[in-house]
């Protein structure tokens, strides 16, 4: 979480040698919506969340690579929630994969 309220989302992707001009695309969907929609892309392991409203209790991500005219498999859901709660105080817990850790 950056300070101006914006929300940095970084990951590691394998490509094979040879391989560029890869682009990423990142979906998210609010926890109150029921749709993931693309909010943008990047050329880089790494998007900028911008947009993020004020307020929001938590969003979901998922980042699909594209590399010509291949569209790769989506990656595994990356759910952020905001606020205090569980008696561990205020912050920011993120959830993949079934683990859960606080940032």
């Amino acid at each position: 979480l950056n300070a101006e309220g914006s929300i940095t989302i970084r990951w590691k992707a394998a490509h094979p040698e040879g391989s560029y001009n890869v682009v990423y695309f990142v979906q998210r969907k609010l926890l109150t919506e029921t749709q993931f929609r693309i909010i943008g892309g990047s050329g880089e392991r790494a998007y900028t969340d911008e947009t993020l409203p004020f307020g929001v209790d938590g969003a979901t991500y998922i980042v699909t690579s594209q590399r010509g005219c291949g569209l790769w498999a989506p990656s595994r859901q990356l759910t952020i929630t905001f606020g205090c709660g569980g008696g561990r105080g205020g912050g920011v817990q993120y959830t993949e994969k079934g683990s859960r850790a606080a940032a």
